[in-house]
């Protein structure tokens, strides 16, 4: 008979830890309380030195690290599991309070009072981690905020009033932070607000420190990653246009309108020839979304920010802007357009125009009608071209 190995019966035995697993229990039991504990983010397992907090079950971690978590319907403490909300609500911070301190700044420059103070709490505000671009806008101020578009965010105003402060302490502050949120249409804002601001203030030469800001952006690509086209802005638009982004057209087409009712007004040659090289612009950017295969106008239609109203507001600024964009539109297939919409912008146009211009609007109108009874397919929910 073979003698038999003796084994014991009706027990495990237990394996030896392996490099690994030792590994992992030495961590969880550093992270647990373990030497060094105080000096570590448990989440980022990055030093803690600036920006902690400390929760009330005594662990540390890095603020940023700990807001996302805080996000959360029930936020929990990463290690022991405990609830954190009233920790949570500590976090709680409003973005906005830098453009009061802009405000505050600029007003002091201008008096020449003494500015450190508030440009030192600009430049601690920029770097919170806590601090969101993404912020309603404050009213009411001295200088005014730039971005009309969508729900009133803030990210473009930041940059406007870091260009309007023209402050090299806190510009390269700004410029060594990353900066995910800022895109292409939002440097089109700030280009808008500047040209304004120039005009208003006259020979302040906002537009160069526009232009001397974006050359040292250009140095840190990598803190912009969602403008696509530093120089030109509307060509990063519209090389990468998609079909969510068909709600630019709305914008360009207003702002281009902007642009040319501004010229109709006494404005000096300067700034006449200004506005008509923006509009210039403008039009090659629309032509080029128009042609677009991408393009999809129940995209325009049906953003929330917009309303319903946005067809009829496409229609009456297409009116207004020019021949070349009318027949484009023309072109296109626009089931959204009816008869009591036609109605309405016979309307507005009466309501928004007076003199010599309205007269001009009129006659557009009257022709694009007439146009579009030869292309009727584009227009189905349109029984009578007469308004």
């Amino acid at each position: 008979m073979t003698k038999r190995t003796k084994k014991s019966i009706g027990t495990r035995q237990r394996k030896k830890p392996t490099n690994y697993r030792k590994k992992k229990l030495r961590t969880k039991k550093f992270l647990r309380g373990g030497d060094g504990s105080d000096d570590i983010c448990s989440i980022c397992l990055e030093p803690l030195e600036n920006f902690t907090i400390t929760t009330h079950c005594k662990h540390k971690f890095h603020i940023a690290c700990l807001k996302p978590i805080c996000n959360e319907d029930n936020p929990k403490c990463p290690l022991c599991r405990s609830e954190i909300g009233s920790d949570c609500q500590t976090l709680d911070y409003d973005s906005s309070k830098i453009i009061l301190l802009f405000d505050a700044y600029n007003k002091k420059k201008i008096k020449g009072e003494q500015t450190e103070e508030v440009k030192n709490a600009i430049k601690d505000t920029l770097i919170n981690p806590l601090f969101d671009t993404s912020f309603p806008h404050t009213r009411n101020l001295t200088f005014p905020i730039v971005n009309d578009v969508g729900q009133g965010i803030g990210i473009s105003s930041v940059l406007f009033y870091i260009i309007i402060s023209d402050n090299e302490e806190i510009t390269n502050t700004y410029l060594n932070l990353k900066q995910p949120k800022l895109t292409d249409i939002d440097l089109l804002d700030v280009r808008k607000g500047i040209i304004m601001e120039d005009i208003r203030l006259r020979n302040r030469n906002y537009l160069d420190k526009y232009t001397e800001i974006l050359e040292k952006m250009k140095l840190v690509p990598q803190n912009f990653p969602n403008i696509k086209n530093i120089d030109n802005p509307l060509l990063g638009i519209t090389a990468n246009f998609t079909s969510d982004k068909s709600v630019l057209l709305v914008k360009f087409l207003n702002i281009m309108y902007y642009y040319n009712s501004l010229i109709q007004q006494n404005t000096s040659l300067h700034d006449r020839e200004l506005y008509m090289n923006e509009v210039k612009e403008y039009k090659k950017a629309i032509i080029s979304i128009f042609k677009n295969p991408n393009l999809n106008l129940s995209v325009i239609n049906d953003t929330p920010s917009l309303e319903p109203l946005t067809l009829k507001l496409f229609f009456l600024i297409v009116v207004i802007a020019d021949n070349e964009i009318s027949i484009l539109y023309l072109n296109l297939r626009n089931p959204y357009l009816t008869n009591e919409g036609l109605r309405e912008v016979a309307e507005g146009i009466d309501e928004m125009f007076t003199g010599r211009y309205l007269k001009h609007v009129k006659n557009n109108f009257t022709i694009i009608i007439k146009k579009m009874k030869s292309v009727p397919r584009n227009f189905p929910n349109i029984t009578i071209f007469d308004v």
